[in-house]
């Protein structure tokens, strides 16, 4: 079976939406595409930590092995199941990220503009 061709960070997914709203956007530099053409984009400067979702575990586990080798990028990655939502790859300190959108927009190493549009949304 082929492997696709590997997509550049820039053509992935979310790239637009990490440029938006990075307080760093240089830390795409050293972003991971994923399998699924998604970023997983590493620690540093504000951001703490992040999360990819993976269709299926393999993807997952595949994720979790290569984020592993940088651990100064990607500390602490973890592959956690969501019931009913499939599979999250997380790194960072572990923080319950999902109840605060400030906590969880500062977290992520998002801009304060972005953090207050999104709150403006809400």
């Amino acid at each position: 079976m082929c492997k696709p061709k590997p997509i550049s960070v820039q053509d992935a997914l979310n790239y637009r939406y990490f440029m938006d709203r990075l307080d760093d956007p240089s830390l795409l530099a050293r972003a991971v595409v994923t399998e699924d053409n998604d970023l997983a984009v590493p620690v540093g400067g504000k951001r703490r930590g992040g999360y990819c979702g993976a269709t299926i575990r393999a993807v997952g586990r595949s994720l979790v092995r290569q984020l592993r080798e940088r651990p100064d990028e990607f500390p602490a990655v973890r592959l956690i199941y969501l019931d009913g939502c499939g599979w999250l790859v997380e790194w960072g300190p572990e923080l319950d990220w999902r109840g605060d959108d400030e906590v969880a927009g500062r977290y992520f190493g998002y801009s304060e503009a972005a953090i207050e549009a999104y709150g403006r949304k809400q």
